[in-house]
């Protein structure tokens, strides 16, 4: 459920920005807390990218969205169970 819950949160902090790095406004995260977000962000992406065949981190995110909605259930992406 924790997986879900953290797959969900960076699908919609990527989709609804530009690039793919999170930004500590309120100081929430330490540094070290940061930097493995964004590593995590980064991997996402490229399991992403990789899965639905493109370059478009805005399009495998799309498409990643509109398969959840659809199917209701969070797919299975290669490299996510690491």
């Amino acid at each position: 459920m924790k997986k879900r819950i953290l797959i969900l949160f960076l699908t919609i902090l990527s989709a609804c920005k530009q690039e793919s790095k999170i930004d500590n406004f309120n100081g929430i995260w330490t540094e070290p807390e940061l930097s493995e977000l964004n590593s995590i962000v980064s991997k996402f992406d490229r399991i992403l990218t990789t899965e639905y065949k493109t370059d478009s981190e805005n399009k495998a995110y799309l498409e990643y969205s509109n398969n959840v909605l659809q199917n209701q259930i969070v797919p299975n992406l290669n490299g996510m169970e690491k």
